[in-house]
């Protein structure tokens, strides 16, 4: 290996590959426009070095190592490489441009305002980094984590995410602008008032989330599951809720005008001011569920499961309860004019004894 204290700092990207292959490490040292485009750097390890207006564009960085190393104007774009490791760096008006990143993970790194687009990014990680007022625009992330960070203010357009998960997150005043989200987890994000309208957020999951005051209108949310999960005054009018999982959520507040919400569960739910008015609920599954002051006018509960639910105040003016299990259910005070109330299914004698047997 070289000798760093005989050996001069490199003053151009060539020499700085030339002693990179040589076995050089760097530490504590300043690089001003260096142009690095199409340079080897693999294997390279960097500490607290500094690179000011520097280019990396298709630059080799294969299994480098920056640590706490600062960024300031720099370009990463047209990479292509894997196993790239910033630790404990700074970012400022940096930019990460048409890349095949695989495996690229960013630790506790300050990341705010800097620019993600046109980037394949496969099974990165982002742990305890700020990333905010970021832009992340026209990437297509696949089985990356997000841990840990301040999404604060980041704007998403055009992404595509698949088996993304965003745990510990904190997120406010996003946009969410023409993505596609499919398998996504998120886990005790902090998301209240978040604009999803419109949005594919198939199979997904929301566990323990903050999800009050969001906005789902139109948006696609098929086996989408919300498990402990705040989402008290959401708005999902319109929205495709098919086998969504709702057990246990509380609703108040929610709104699921014409959403479709077909076979979806929501045993136990907390139903309190909620309008349903044209929902789709065919088979849905509201089996101890608390309804009150809530509208179902015009519903299509068709084979619904409704038993042993509470049931107070509610409008089911002009729905299709047909063949609806009301097995044991509490109601009272309701409105049911011109809904086909007598077809529904009541309580099962048979099913009462075997549940109060042993009692």
């Amino acid at each position: 290996m070289m000798d760093m204290l005989t050996v001069p700092a490199p003053t151009s990207g060539p020499e700085l590959s030339e002693q990179v292959k040589a076995g050089e490490l760097f530490s504590a040292q300043t690089f001003d426009g260096f142009n690095l485009q199409q340079q080897d750097l693999s294997g390279a390890i960097f500490a607290q070095v500094t690179f000011n207006n520097c280019d990396f564009s298709q630059c080799d960085l294969r299994q480098v190592m920056f640590n706490q190393c600062e960024f300031n104007q720099c370009q990463f774009s047209q990479l292509d490489c894997e196993d790239v490791n910033f630790v404990e760096s700074r970012f400022n008006n940096t930019r990460f441009e048409n890349n095949q990143q695989r495996r690229f993970n960013f630790i506790q790194c300050q990341l705010e305002q800097a620019r993600f687009s046109g980037n394949k990014i496969d099974g990165g990680i982002f742990q305890q980094c700020s990333l905010v007022n970021a832009v992340l625009f026209q990437n297509d992330i696949e089985i990356g984590v997000f841990n840990e960070c301040d999404l604060s203010g980041v704007e998403f357009e055009k992404n595509t995410m698949l088996k993304t998960t965003f745990n510990d997150c904190t997120f406010a005043g996003n946009r969410f602008v023409q993505c596609e989200f499919q398998q996504m987890f998120f886990s005790k994000a902090k998301l209240p008032g978040i604009d999803f309208s419109n949005m594919p957020l198939s199979q997904s999951q929301f566990m323990n989330c903050d999800l009050a005051g969001c906005d789902f209108s139109n948006s696609q949310l098929k086996q989408t599951g919300f498990n402990g999960s705040s989402i008290t005054q959401c708005n999902f009018t319109g929205a495709d809720l098919k086998m969504a999982n709702l057990y246990e959520a509380d609703l108040t507040g929610a709104k699921f005008n014409n959403a479709n919400l077909n076979q979806a569960s929501l045993q136990k739910a907390k139903l309190t001011s909620c309008d349903l008015t044209a929902a789709k609920m065919e088979m849905a599954q509201l089996k101890e569920a608390q309804l009150t002051l809530s509208i179902f006018s015009r519903a299509y509960l068709v084979y619904a499961d409704l038993s042993n639910s509470f049931i107070s105040e509610c409008d089911f003016s002009g729905a299709n309860v047909y063949m609806a299990k009301m097995h044991e259910s509490f109601e009272e005070k309701c409105i049911w004019s011109g809904a086909n109330r007598s077809s529904a299914q009541g309580t099962n004698e048979q099913l009462k004894k075997a549940e109060q047997w042993g009692k």
